[in-house]
């Protein structure tokens, strides 16, 4: 059975965002720290933070080398790798949401990977208002699609929705509103056949 509103977690998605980025920066914060030399609070020394009457600084650019490319790990790991091999990240676990590809399942690196780029150069516009543009552009397209989900075939579901062919999903989300009237339709699990839709729900009836 279609799951009603399955892509309609738009502020659910802006939820998981928030999360994730909290996660990278506490990691970062964390990998500073490892990272730099406990030395006294005189900042005429250069650089750092004084923290307690300590100052922590990068005693030497090996390391400060390490912890810009922790930093980019640990992005492409929250916004890229588990996305794209599971479909989720912390705040996508914590919120209940997943991202998947028209036939339900992970999206693929790759996909993940054409979704956090286009994230950075257009959805996550303008600075000001960060991720003003695709918060509209999900809220009015069909599916609730960003930018980067349109380039990249990808959809956010409800985690309970996950393994079902997206076009068995949006059906259902329009069927109020008079959008798929009873009827034959291609069969949403993309077999080469007709599904007969009853106005809310698939049924079991086929054309083969």
């Amino acid at each position: 059975m279609p799951q009603q509103g399955a892509t309609k977690v738009v502020g659910r998605r802006v939820g998981a965002y928030l999360i994730d980025l909290l996660v990278q920066l506490l990691l970062a914060a964390g990998a500073w720290f490892a990272l730099t030399g406990r030395l006294d609070a005189d900042t005429s020394r250069g650089g750092g933070f004084v923290i307690g009457g300590t100052r922590y600084a990068f005693t030497s650019s090996t390391n400060r080398a390490i912890w810009v490319a922790l930093v980019v790990l640990f992005g492409l790991a929250i916004f890229v790798i588990l996305p794209g091999l599971r479909g989720t990240s912390p705040g996508r676990a914590a919120v209940g949401v997943r991202v998947v590809r028209a036939d339900g399942q992970p999206p693929g690196v790759a996909r993940a990977f054409l979704r956090w780029v286009l994230w950075i150069f257009v959805d996550g516009f303008p600075f000001l208002f960060p991720g003003l543009v695709g918060f509209v552009v999900a809220l009015a397209t069909r599916g609730n699609q960003r930018v980067g989900d349109i380039a990249a075939g990808t959809w956010v579901v409800r985690a309970d929705a996950v393994g079902r062919p997206i076009e068995e999903l949006l059906p259902a989300e329009h069927a109020s509103a008079g959008a798929h009237p009873a009827g034959w339709y291609a069969d949403p699990s993309g077999q080469a056949r007709l599904r007969w839709w009853d106005g809310s729900n698939w049924t079991d009836h086929t054309s083969a």
